[in-house]
């Protein structure tokens, strides 16, 4: 497509931060010109992530992006698709019949870095596009130290 080649000349690197299921098509219509990586901590949610030949290149990778380097403790509801590292008000999920974002029944030490940390550690891009879905750890990540490209 005739866009592609603008946004080639931008080198765009999308991020998907909570990439459980995938790239989402929100970005599609641009995919040939974009890296996307994503990253899923969640065991189960890694283990079905593959490429879809829709994107420039497209990696995933097996931990979680924060506010600091180390490890997390992430507590993962029934349906992990509520997975946080935040704790869970079960009160909250009643009342709005979501027991199942909320329900904790499994919690998973992962892998945590920053952003500057994946990049360096990783050899990803820099992200210019990110797509953030952490259950409530989206000011965590941005305050986590960047260096613009």
């Amino acid at each position: 497509m005739p866009l592609s080649t603008c946004f080639e000349a931008d080198r765009l690197c999308l991020w998907d931060i909570g990439a459980r299921g995938g790239f989402g098509s929100f970005f599609a219509p641009m995919a040939l010109a974009v890296d996307a990586i994503g990253f899923e901590p969640v065991s189960s949610g890694f283990e079905g992530l593959s490429g879809s030949g829709a994107w420039k290149s497209e990696r995933y990778l097996s931990l979680a992006i924060g506010g600091r380097d180390g490890e997390a403790v992430l507590n993962i509801p029934t349906d992990p698709a509520g997975a946080s590292f935040l704790e869970h008000d079960q009160a909250i999920g009643r009342r709005y019949h979501l027991g199942d974002l909320f329900d904790v029944v499994q919690r998973e030490t992962v892998p945590l870095r920053t952003i500057g940390a994946a990049i360096r550690d990783f050899d990803v891009s820099a992200p210019t596009l990110l797509k953030l879905d952490i259950e409530g750890s989206e000011l965590a990540v941005l305050e986590g130290r960047v260096t613009p490209c």
